[in-house]
């Protein structure tokens, strides 16, 4: 029973870090995005450099506080997209993404750290 037991562990385990890994691959998805856009407005590089670094550690660490940074790095670009006069609406999409990406990381990023500890 106990055999049994871990092996759902570490399938759920896989799974959690499964979702993580996709998470931090939809903010690279929105730097290489925000990258196309950096060659008519060249103020989005500092947002690019943050999100490459804020996934860094989410995809090989599965960090909690960088999903959690994430999460405010996107909600305080957003505010700082919606306050500028000429702003694309595909940025601001790329925003929100950043934010849903930052939660549904930090979530499973939870949850895998509660399962390592059980």
């Amino acid at each position: 029973m106990a055999l049994y037991a871990k092996e759902v562990v570490v399938q759920e385990s896989e799974k959690y870090v499964d979702k993580i890994k996709s998470s931090a691959a939809n903010l690279y998805v929105v730097a290489a995005f925000y990258l196309g856009f950096a060659f008519f407005d060249t103020s989005l590089i500092p947002y690019i450099i943050a999100l490459v670094v804020l996934g860094i550690p989410i995809l090989k660490w599965k960090s909690r506080i960088a999903s959690l940074l994430t999460v405010i790095f996107g909600g305080v670009t957003l505010f700082i997209f919606l306050n500028k006069a000429s702003v694309d609406s595909f940025v601001l999409i790329g925003a929100v993404v950043v934010i849903g990406s930052g939660l549904h990381a930090g979530y499973y990023s939870f949850k895998l750290h509660k399962l390592a500890i059980e």
